[in-house]
Parts: structure tokens; C-alpha cells; sequence
């Protein structure tokens, strides 16, 4: 889980992932213990992904980066 200051806290919640190659699709297979599903990756760059799933639903995914809240003209590292 990214966090403001662009560290991230990690737990033991795992998912299976497969990725397949096929008719010139990348497909992502995902199992856990509750549910198997798939989903198609229709982009990706250094700063963004994109899939949609068996109900035509986008998702997108943009790279985690640190936030200032403070503003104060400061940049994050």
C-alpha cells in the first residue's frame, strides 16, 4: 500500500498471477482462495497501466509517487 511520503507498508495478503502471451494479447490470470479471473493489459509505460476485464472494465494504474501536502514549494525526494 503506497503511503504519502512514497514508502510502501506490505502485509501477507498473495495472490497467484500467470501471465500468458497469445494472439498478440498479454493476459494476467489472477487466483486466490475467494476467486479466479482474468484481465487483458491494453497499455503500459513507465508511468501507467492499463487492463480491462471479462466486463469491459478499465482500469487504470498510474506509478506511485511521493506527495507533498505541505506545498510549500518543496519537492519531494
Amino acid at each position: 500500500m503506497p503511503q504519502l511520503d512514497g514508502s510502501f507498508i506490505v502485509n501477507d495478503t498473495q495472490e497467484s498471477l500467470k501471465i500468458r502471451l497469445g494472439n498478440d494479447k498479454v493476459l494476467l490470470d489472477y487466483d486466490t482462495p475467494y476467486a479466479k479471473w482474468s484481465e487483458e493489459l491494453l497499455e503500459i509505460t513507465d508511468d501507467k497501466m492499463v487492463f480491462t476485464n471479462s466486463e469491459k472494465r478499465e482500469y487504470h494504474y498510474k506509478k506511485a509517487t511521493p506527495i507533498n501536502i505541505l506545498g510549500n514549494g518543496k519537492k519531494t525526494k
